[in-house]
């Protein structure tokens, strides 16, 4: 019987051929700012759900009406939508 291959060496941290930084592996690769948004509605995410229940669902609901009357867009984006998706369904349902 032959021996079990050798793991390979270590190797040193690669680098970004760039800018000459060190690539890293973990989190700390979504610490550059096009990820700040993703990362604040974590944080979001999180501090929400130290609330209490009735707290959160009352914050979210201000939010939601907030963001309703802020992106007209989007809401008109939506209500295409949900008429497509569900024709029977009325604009009070």
């Amino acid at each position: 019987m032959t021996a079990p291959p050798e793991p390979p060496p270590p190797t040193s941290p690669e680098t970004d051929a760039a800018t000459g930084a060190e690539k890293t592996n973990g989190l700390w690769r979504y610490a550059w700012p096009r990820y700040w948004p993703a990362w604040l509605f974590v944080g979001w995410l999180w501090l929400t759900a130290q609330l209490p229940w009735q707290t959160a669902i009352a914050l979210h609901k201000g939010l939601g009406r907030a963001l309703y009357h802020l992106l007209p867009r989007s809401r008109l984006i939506v209500s295409r939508n949900l008429k497509i998706c569900l024709p029977e369904r009325t604009p009070a349902d």
